[in-house]
């Protein structure tokens, strides 16, 4: 994968979900497309209830829906840590894992990577309606 792109929307969305949990963490699924190596983010869906604290979020896999259009995950670090964890990378649910860091309160606070801990090109766009 090349970059992800991603709305204004969706990325003040995050924004503020991060925002409104602090200080747990945050967990959301990605609905999106892959095309031509570019990640396509067009919707937030919310998982089913989880255990969430300042330090981790549990969640459990058989409740995930089967829905083949999620690309990866969301979730916030409240430490401000802009890199994926270990516990990150080996917890795999779709191709890419975007992480909300402390403050949240610009586009700087967020960050895109492949489960491999490879960090993506993010671009914002006004619409994803391409």
């Amino acid at each position: 994968m090349l970059e992800v792109w991603i709305s204004r929307d969706c990325l003040n969305t995050l924004l503020f979900i991060a925002r409104s949990a602090h200080p747990n963490e945050t967990f959301l699924l990605l609905r999106g497309e892959i095309r031509r190596g570019v990640v396509i983010v067009r919707e937030l869906l919310f998982p089913p209830p989880t255990y969430t604290s300042s330090s981790s979020i549990a969640i459990n896999p058989l409740r995930l829906p089967v829905d083949f259009s999620i690309i990866g995950v969301a979730h916030s670090h409240p430490s401000g840590a802009l890199r994926p964890s270990i516990t990150d990378l080996t917890s795999k649910f779709g191709a890419i894992l975007v992480i909300i860091a402390y403050p949240y309160d610009s586009e700087l606070c967020v960050a895109a990577y492949e489960f491999s801990g490879k960090r993506l090109r993010l671009r914002i766009l006004e619409s994803c309606n391409s």
